[in-house]
């Protein structure tokens, strides 16, 4: 028999049968649930690469408070004890969708993910993006318009970075993630906004750097020193006529210039050159010009 690729596991709480046993129709919920942790391990030791453990959000229910809160519980329970098997990956589903009355809510074990993906998945008992952001430093997004809210802005670390880079609508507005609170740094894909994240700060200058020296591929080390260049040429005093073009005084480093403006004409010359340099230290290039 061909062992799955992915199984999902659907449990539910039986508050009849609970009445029938003697038990508190809310002690259902925690007997119903129980047997899908059991039906998770004995998928795990059969092989199989991908476990979906589903439990049911509660919000649109309308089941009596007590009755709500156990089976809450109950998942909460469940959920916990597979958190702590090894786990590869936590996928989440959204809560506040208006297609369900009770939207699954998934929990994934993966055991197939590539070196790339490995790299950035968590073991984390979190079952939610809300609660992945709870005290976080950073979130980057490359995901969907309107997946932060306010709540979530304001449920994390001090001075927290907000890179929501979605376009052309961003995971959240810059105006609404300020208005949740002073001190979060925003950047954006947008052009009409301070930190502007786009790739044209980058590809042509490593283009042009790798072209000069005829590298014969574009590895991390050029990658970063493009980046750290970058990152130098922010921290420089800005040309007034630069400032000027964007309607203020001065751009100076700070929360709303994190990074050089797309118009820069410093850029060819500060990114190129570092790029070049890179792939002459780390052996790719084919030439050695002279790399002012």
């Amino acid at each position: 028999m061909r062992t799955p690729a992915h199984v999902g596991i659907i449990p539910d709480g039986n508050r009849r049968w609970a009445a029938r046993s003697g038990l508190k129709k809310s002690e259902g919920y925690a007997h119903g649930l129980a047997p899908g942790v059991t039906l998770l391990h004995l998928a795990r030791e059969s092989g199989v690469g991908e476990i979906t453990y589903y439990g049911f959000t509660t919000d649109n229910t309308r089941r009596p408070a007590e009755q709500v809160a156990a089976f809450s519980r109950a998942c909460a329970d469940a959920v916990e004890q597979i958190a702590h098997e090894p786990c590869s990956l936590l996928v989440v589903g959204r809560q506040d969708s208006p297609s369900f009355p009770r939207e699954l809510l998934p929990y994934t074990r993966r055991t197939d993910l590539n070196s790339v993906k490995r790299e950035f998945a968590t073991d984390r008992p979190v079952t939610t993006l809300r609660e992945a952001l709870v005290g976080a430093d950073v979130f980057l997004g490359v995901s969907t318009a309107g997946v932060l809210d306010a709540d979530m802005v304001r449920s994390m670390a001090g001075n927290p970075l907000v890179m929501a880079l979605a376009n052309p609508d961003p995971e959240i507005s810059y105006d609404e993630a300020k208005a949740a609170r002073p001190d979060v740094i925003v950047a954006t894909g947008r052009t009409d906004y301070p930190n502007q994240v786009n790739n044209v700060l980058g590809f042509p200058y490593i283009f042009r750097g790798a072209l000069d020296v005829r590298a014969r591929k574009i590895n991390e080390a050029m990658k970063l020193a493009a980046a750290h260049a970058l990152a130098e040429l922010a921290r420089e005093e800005v040309p007034a006529e630069l400032a000027a073009a964007f309607g203020v005084d001065r751009l100076e480093f700070g929360p709303d210039y994190l990074i050089p403006k797309l118009t820069d004409p410093r850029l060819l010359g500060r990114v190129a050159p570092a790029v070049a340099r890179a792939a002459v230290e780390s052996g790719v290039a084919q030439r050695r010009p002279d790399i002012e």
